[in-house]
Parts: C-alpha cells; structure tokens; sequence
C-alpha cells in the first residue's frame, strides 16, 4: 500500500507515524463500542494500513472488509491529543482497495439499480439501492426542476447559490422549499444552477477517486464566481469546504477554484445565523415551536465543519425554552454516508442507541443539518415506533417565521 494520497502528497504517511498508539480513540468510537475488538478502532485501523504500506500485509478482501467497518464520522481525531486523521488514511487505503480490488466493475460506481431516469446516473443516491430497505422514496421531478421558475439569473446584489445535493433535490424536497422560503423573505434572491451535480461524498467514502474527481470539476464550473453558496446538507458542505481542495494536488489550476469554492460556501446555519444576523432573524419570529425539540448533530457538521452553535442559536430563537438537549446529541447516527450500505447490521445497532436517547429525551420532533441522517433517524424512528418527528433546522425556522 502506497503512504500517499491520490496526488502523491506525503501527508497519509505522516498522519501514520503521528499516531502515538495510546488508544484514546477506542473510547470515543461507536463501532468499538458495538464489539471491543482492536481492530474496529482508529488504532487498529492504523496498525494495518501502516502493515499493508509495509508490505506485511497485501491489498485483500479481508482489509477492504476491515477498512469499509469505519463510520469516518472524525470523533476519532477529535478526541486525538494529536489530532491524527484517521479518516484521510482510511479513505486513501480505500481508494487504493478500490482500484486493486476492481470494485468498480464488480459493483458498479455508483451501484447500477432502477432509479427514475430523473436521478443523475452519478448521484450518491443510487449507493443506497445496495440493498432494498436503504432505497429511499425518490420524489419525481426533482426539487430543482419543479422549482427552475423561481431559481432566477444572478445578479449583483443579495443573491446566494443554493448547492442542493441529492437528498434535499430528489428525496427532502420540503427542505428546499424551506431554503426558498426564508430567504426569500430575508430578500435574498436564491439561485441553484441545474449544472451542479452530486457532491461525491458516496464515491469518496468508497474510494471511488476517479468518480470523486469529476464531481468536483463539474461543481467547481457550476459555482464559479463570487457569490456565497449556501449548503443545508453537512455532508456536501464539507465536501465543497474541506475534500474539494485536497482533490487536487498542489499546481493544479483547478486546486484554485475549488479554494475559491471553499472561501465561500457556508452552511445555511452558518450562514444565517453570523452573515445575516440573530438581530434579523430574531425580528423575524412570528410563532415559537410549542412542543419539546432537541437537536442532532452531524458529524459531518458539527466535527467535520466544527459547527456546533449556529444551528442551536437558530433553534433557540425559533423554540425557546422548549429547545432542549440530549446526553448524546452528538452520536453518530450510524449513516455514515455509505457505513449504513456496507455494515447495514452494525448501523443499525449504533442507529438503536440514537434512538433510544431521543425517545429518553421527551422531544415530539428532531432537528438536524443533514438530510442523510434525517433518512437515518426518521427510520429508526419508524422501526421503533416512536412517535417522533425528524426535520431539517431550516424547516423549523420557516415554520416560526411564520413562511
């Protein structure tokens, strides 16, 4: 196994050797917790990829295997004195994996299935068909074709680019119209080109490089310019902030643009909540959320962009005292973007335990930044028949704006 990343960078060598060994990692990960076994822990992780870069051991099923069991939900590297990352050296062996192993012609990238013509042949949304109880109910036409009216030229002024990603443009249509709505009534003028495409989180996560790549050049030219984007999705948001970059080596001309990309997408909670203002939108609060809501965090957010207070600051002026929060507010819901299709059983069990802190909770309705673990929870939810409702924070700050 090569120490490198896709563009020959030293850095997976290095996260490597920075790993002291000490095993504070097994304390904070769910799928250690699920089985106690060395191996499903960042640690033991690290001991085979640095074994396999060795030549101890070779690029087989059996470490493909071992590999894929990792949620990348980075509690692991949060909870590092040394802040190794563990999950740009997992996904750069997967990546490897994925060419030796010939994945892509054995399952296909994305996974072939019959999907309505309406969704991209590339969409992450066709891994979730690696299974039928992970086929999510596929709306048809998207969000943003029954929507292209209202999506106006940009121009200079208030205008924000709205990156849809999957889900929120083929699964949770009402989360976009939550977008439109409450930026509208700021007198944002929104705007989400139908050049973009899937954010490649699904193929980064399974090593598809190749699939990845061409992702991120078709957004990068879809959201070319100055103006913000906007992203209510965690997953795609960190794709556009943090992986487009490191896609690209250094001296590439494209490794520009994706930092210009980066500079200036924000997720909505972000965005509202420190460029628009608390003073505007607390203004803007007609009718506070009666019953008790609480607050899931994605990883993807709240440890992979680091933002844990702006969704929360949204909520509190939208419920009020009726906001309340959970013992495990921050567990991975087992998703893990393609975790639920590779390890279905070990999700569910992690899936379980989110469950159960949220039916502790007392909360009638969930909030949350992701539209994956949205998918995630409102099943758990259903299989436990638990009566509990799962929404997009966006959609509960329409709501109390009265929109």
């Amino acid at each position: 196994m090569k120490t490198t990343d896709e563009n020959g960078s030293k850095s997976v060598s290095a996260e490597i050797d920075n790993c002291a060994k000490c095993g504070s990692c097994r304390s904070v990960c769910p799928v250690f917790a699920e089985y106690g076994l060395e191996k499903k822990a960042a640690r033991g992780k690290i001991a085979l990829c640095q074994a396999a870069s060795e030549g101890a051991l070779p690029l087989s099923e059996g470490l493909d295997e071992a590999l894929e069991d990792c949620l990348l939900c980075l509690a692991c590297t949060e909870n590092c004195s040394r802040g190794v990352q563990t999950h740009k050296i997992v996904k750069a062996a997967r990546a490897q994996l994925f060419r030796k192993l010939a994945k892509k012609e054995k399952y296909g990238a994305p996974f072939p299935a019959a999907l309505p013509e309406a969704v991209p042949e590339r969409s992450g949304l066709r891994y979730f068909l690696h299974g039928g109880e992970n086929i999510p109910p596929i709306r048809c036409p998207s969000f943003r074709k029954t929507h292209a009216e209202s999506f106006q030229a940009a121009e200079p002024g208030d205008t924000v680019l709205f990156f849809t990603g999957c889900f929120i443009d083929h699964v949770f249509p009402a989360v976009g119209e939550a977008v439109l709505k409450v930026f509208t009534a700021l007198q944002c003028r929104v705007v989400a080109t139908d050049s973009q495409g899937c954010c490649g989180a699904s193929a980064v996560a399974s090593g598809d490089m190749e699939t990845a790549r061409s992702l991120a050049v078709e957004n990068i030219e879809a959201f070319d310019g100055n103006h913000p984007v906007i992203v209510a999705c965690a997953s795609g948001g960190r794709m556009l902030k943090f992986e487009y970059p490191e896609i690209f080596g250094e001296g590439d001309p494209r490794r520009k643009k994706a930092e210009s990309l980066a500079a200036r997408t924000f997720d909505i909670s972000e965005y509202l909540a420190e460029r628009i203002g608390m003073q505007v939108i607390s203004s803007r609060i007609k009718d506070r959320c009666r019953q008790p809501l609480t607050y899931h965090d994605p990883c993807q957010l709240s440890r992979g962009q680091k933002i844990r207070n702006a969704p929360r600051t949204l909520l509190e002026a939208a419920c009020g005292e009726n906001l309340i929060e959970t013992r495990l507010s921050n567990l991975c819901c087992g998703s893990g973007m393609v975790y639920g299709v590779s390890c279905p059983e070990t999700s569910k069990k992690i899936l379980s335990k989110k469950i159960e802190d949220l039916i502790r909770s007392g909360a009638k309705t969930v909030a949350t930044g992701c539209p994956v673990c949205m998918r995630q929870l409102s099943k758990g939810c259903r299989d436990r028949g638990a009566n509990i409702e799962i929404r997009h924070t966006i959609e509960i700050l329409a709501e109390s704006m009265g929109l």
